[in-house]
């Protein structure tokens, strides 16, 4: 008889994903937790602009190019769901601008060393997520992209770094990846799923989730809307909410909507400059900045929270 051979856990795929083990469901969402940070870390992304949006939207181009086979085809249903979404080509266009812009401004900011780094990092996906990558490609910033695996949509865009490209399987998880850099947010127009996202980060900035002890200086990271009147002022009223008394002015007031690129563009801007005035603000008596140098010491991960594991973790110190 022989003897029994049993696999390392860690080289057991078989329970790594079990649906129906609980513990494994954990060392899954560690593992999407901590190695897109280590790949961060390793590839040096210290600091990012957040885009969302649709990712329904196309390119004129691409747009024009899928009615054209819908209608050969004679598919009615798709040409009435094409002819839906027309309007957002337009958004497209100023999402891919509004990131080339940023990339632009960044690196010239690099090449001088007046300023850090920004990676435009969006949810990997197509349509308006694509476009801000795409306008990073063509500016010169770096681009990166969280997908998370979905049936009716394509994992990754063609215009996200190799290196910056990620794919989880937990939206939990996605979303954390994506807030754990970032220090400006744009949001373009979408649906559920935008609004998830956009609603999320900025709740976490009103309850110093973001924005507290740890990390000061992104209580003051831009939250642009880009679309207002044609999209944001149409899908909800943030007014309304202050009037009742559901939120404060304050929390409306970190959000700018903006109607056109140039709005958008200035209020990001506006907005970083504020976070890194804030960030030299938060240095220490040694020159570090405090938050970076108490989130360099082993900052809790998932299992960390529980007392079972920490994973260590560090923010750069100044780095232009």
């Amino acid at each position: 008889m022989a003897a029994p051979n049993p696999k390392v856990p860690f080289l057991d795929t078989e329970w790594l994903t079990s649906k129906g083990s609980d513990a494994a469901r954990v060392v899954r969402l560690l593992a999407e937790h901590s190695q897109p940070l280590e790949r961060l870390a390793e590839e040096r992304v210290h600091r990012t602009v957040l885009f969302f949006g649709s990712a329904r939207s196309m390119s004129r181009e691409d747009w024009e190019a899928s009615v054209a086979k819908a209608t050969e085809s004679g598919d009615a249903d798709e040409l009435a769901r094409l002819h839906s979404i027309e309007w957002m080509c337009e958004w497209y266009s100023h999402t891919r601008e509004l990131a080339r812009r940023i990339g632009e401004w960044q690196l010239e900011r690099c090449s001088s060393r007046t300023g850090p780094e920004y990676v435009v990092a969006t949810g990997g996906g197509p349509g308006l997520m694509e476009a801000a990558n795409r306008g990073a490609r063509e500016g010169g910033a770096r681009s990166m992209g969280v997908a998370v695996t979905l049936p009716f949509e394509d994992c990754m865009n063609r215009f996200v770094d190799e290196r910056l490209a990620f794919r989880m399987h937990y939206f939990s998880t996605r979303k954390m990846v994506l807030a754990d850099r970032a220090c400006g947010i744009v949001a373009t127009p979408g649906g559920l799923g935008t609004f998830d996202e956009l609603f999320e980060l900025a709740t976490l900035v009103q309850t110093g989730k973001v924005g507290g002890r740890r990390d000061p200086w992104k209580a003051f990271m831009p939250i642009v809307l880009l679309g207002g009147t044609a999209f944001w002022r149409k899908v909800m009223n943030l007014d309304a909410l202050v009037e009742l008394g559901t939120i404060c002015k304050a929390d409306l007031d970190r959000m700018v909507i903006a109607d056109t690129v140039d709005e958008a563009f200035d209020a990001v801007v506006a907005g970083l400059l504020r976070v890194e005035e804030a960030w030299h603000q938060s240095e220490d008596d040694s020159g570090t900045p405090a938050a970076a140098a108490s989130h360099g010491r082993a900052s809790k991960s998932l299992l960390g929270a529980v007392g079972l594991i920490s994973a260590a973790s560090s923010r750069p110190e100044d780095d232009w």
